[in-house]
């Protein structure tokens, strides 16, 4: 039965070892607001994520609004499709960048109003080796209490992927 349990372990320990050495994790800092019927809430958006590959095709992400307080919790996948370098934006950035729209898909939490499903999309989304940098993404949240919608902006946030 040791004998098992030691083999399972390194099995385990050699398969997970190539897929750990391409985690990285990243954080984020971002503004946003959202507008529903009868209310309005945003603020500062502190997110944490883990991206599996070296290239952005999926991430997973929980993220944090406060305005001061809490405001609402979400829990994300993203992924980012394809990257092309965009040189009409260098003036923005002091290392060439690459125009890397995203596609963020998750639940959302938002404090009084109940459990949502979120989306949004990142147009203006540029990423260089350690950074990416997202302006002026629309985003819409789907309510499962009443089934109405609500739309807003994530106008900045800034990530940092180590």
């Amino acid at each position: 039965m040791k004998k098992r349990i030691a083999v399972l372990i390194v099995v385990f320990s050699l398969l997970t070892t190539p897929l750990m050495a391409k985690v990285h994790a990243s954080l984020s800092l971002g503004v946003m607001g959202e507008k529903a019927l009868s209310s309005f809430y945003g603020g500062g958006e502190v997110s944490i994520g883990l991206q599996f590959t070296d290239e952005p095709w999926f991430r997973l992400e929980a993220s944090v609004v406060l305005s001061p307080f809490f405001e609402s919790v979400t829990m994300n996948m993203i992924t980012e499709p394809f990257s092309l370098y965009a040189p009409a934006f260098d003036f923005l950035f002091q290392n060439p960048a690459l125009w890397s729209p995203k596609l963020l898909i998750g639940g959302e939490y938002v404090y009084k109003k109940g459990w949502g499903l979120r989306a949004l999309f990142g147009i203006l989304n540029f990423r260089d080796k350690d950074f990416e940098y997202t302006f002026l993404s629309p985003m819409m949240t789907l309510s499962l209490d009443d089934y109405s919608v609500s739309y807003g902006f994530e106008v900045m946030r800034f990530t940092y992927v180590f």
